[in-house]
């Protein structure tokens, strides 16, 4: 279904901008604003959360972004270049809160505005033409705060009216008619009274860790998709505040949650290995020395990188591979409007949220004034294993981001040279040497080509009898 708005797009192009938003290891590749987004009333904010969805049919990115007015699809094939492909307005004007999540082919939109609101589901199939909403209505539920899908299951936090009623959370199935969820149970049903409501969830196969705002952190098994099982809770931490929403590590044994309220709380990394001995292993702060400071908002990982929109800091990612120390590897301002300068209260300026699961190394962030940003993230993943083992040998690698040196430590099985060559990313040589290995540990450093510019580059290293890459990045 087309939509036809008088909506004005503005594009401005990565050239134009890429100066105004200051950045380290994460480039612009271009940005996306509407001069018909209004501001709402009560916080001035103009958009909100933000989503992205892959054709594989048709080989098309789309990021996919809220606004006071309703949710707009830009194509982002070529990062550069976004074209808003449709839009879809929302069941009413001036939202505060838009959230989304997809199920193959299917967008679920939702809003915890006040009423007139709306579940709605598109199909995006036929896209880049347009999008088909095959579901706009109230009969299931008004309103919800966040969604998740894992699955089959789609969770809702906090839902109001329809025929769910109020419910701290309710999943519904999707498996049977992605058009029409199905609810399967609501979390007040196994446990009324035990929080007051719940803003955001993580699911990862039946475990759901439950953001409840001042109530804390709750941990359910949602046991055969019938009943809700508590099997962990954490309240009452350090520097504690309002549980906003959380991701867990690849490896599923840290949780890293945010706290929005009050404001410039730390992000904290949670080992979950035993539920009931919960622990916090470190913390994060994105601009550390500055206080007030930005306000973390929502994490997601992609790969070991953890990636958080941090309201006035924008985007800031961090190295995950020793979760008991996190690295910071980049970060990208999305909002400079503020500068320098954090407000002595809670301010609802800056990045929302970010989008890190296409299969390139790219990221959409959604800024609450500016709009969409579409991101190269490349310089700030780790481009390759840190230990690699191969027909009895052991390469650890130190330094992914390299500068003057890559440093090794290699174990080999017995004396030997193994001859290393540097390349580009396109295969182009560009230097060679040889490394004389003893049996036992050696540690090497390979001096990096002065000559070679900033980017991803591919260390070969080969003998008679091992051969490996490790891909590399050069800093600027």
């Amino acid at each position: 279904m087309k939509i036809t708005t008088s909506f004005i797009i503005v594009f401005l192009s990565a050239i134009t901008v890429r100066a105004q938003y200051a950045s380290e290891y994460i480039k612009l590749l271009s940005h996306w604003d509407s001069s018909g987004a209004p501001a709402e009333p009560i916080y001035d904010i103009r958009y909100s959360s933000c989503w992205g969805y892959s054709d594989p049919v048709k080989a098309k990115k789309y990021g996919i972004i809220g606004s006071s007015m309703g949710t707009h699809f830009i194509e982002i094939t070529d990062p550069s270049k976004p074209v808003q492909r449709d839009y879809v307005a929302g069941r009413r004007d001036n939202c505060i809160w838009r959230e989304y999540k997809t199920y193959k082919n299917f967008l679920y939109m939702v809003s915890d505005d006040q009423a007139p609101n709306s579940l709605q589901i598109a199909d995006l199939s036929y896209l880049p033409d347009s999008v088909n909403i095959i579901h706009d209505s109230d009969s299931i539920l008004q309103r919800a705060h966040t969604v998740f899908i894992e699955g089959d299951n789609l969770y809702c936090a906090s839902v109001k009216g329809g025929s769910v009623g109020s419910a701290t959370m309710a999943v519904f199935d999707l498996w049977e008619n992605p058009g029409k969820p199905k609810l399967l149970r609501k979390l007040n049903d196994d446990y009324p009274g035990l929080v007051g409501h719940v803003h955001d969830m993580f699911v990862r196969n039946d475990t759901v860790y439950a953001s409840c705002g001042f109530d804390g952190l709750y941990i359910f098994r949602f046991e055969n998709r019938s009943k809700f099982v508590q099997i962990g809770s954490f309240t009452g931490y350090p520097r504690g505040g309002y549980n906003h929403s959380s991701v867990l590590t690849p490896d599923g044994n840290y949780l890293i949650f945010a706290d929005e309220v009050p404001r410039s709380l730390p992000v904290k990394v949670l080992d979950v290995t035993d539920f009931s001995n919960l622990t916090i292993t470190d913390t994060i702060v994105t601009r550390p020395g500055t206080y007030p400071g930005s306000t973390p908002h929502n994490p997601f990982m992609k790969g070991n990188v953890l990636f958080i929109s941090a309201y006035l800091d924008g985007v800031y990612s961090y190295s995950m591979n020793d979760p008991l120390n996190p690295k910071q590897v980049g970060f990208f301002d999305t909002y400079p409007q503020n500068g320098n300068n954090y407000p002595d209260d809670n301010v609802y300026q800056g990045c929302w949220s970010v989008y890190v699961d296409y299969q390139e190394d790219i990221i959409i962030a959604s800024d609450m004034t500016n709009g969409m940003f579409v991101l190269d993230v490349s310089l700030a993943m780790p481009v390759s294993e840190t230990e690699i083992k191969k027909n009895g040998y052991v390469f650890k690698v130190s330094n992914l981001l390299i500068n003057n040196y890559a440093n090794l430590l290699i174990e080999s099985p017995e004396n030997e040279s193994i001859e290393y060559e540097w390349k580009d990313i396109l295969g182009k040589n560009i230097a060679i040497g040889k490394i004389n290995l003893q049996k036992g540990t050696n540690h090497s450093s390979i001096s990096v080509p002065q000559t070679i510019s900033s980017g991803i580059y591919l260390l070969n290293l080969r003998s008679e009898k091992v051969s490996t890459v490790v891909k590399m990045v050069k800093a600027p």
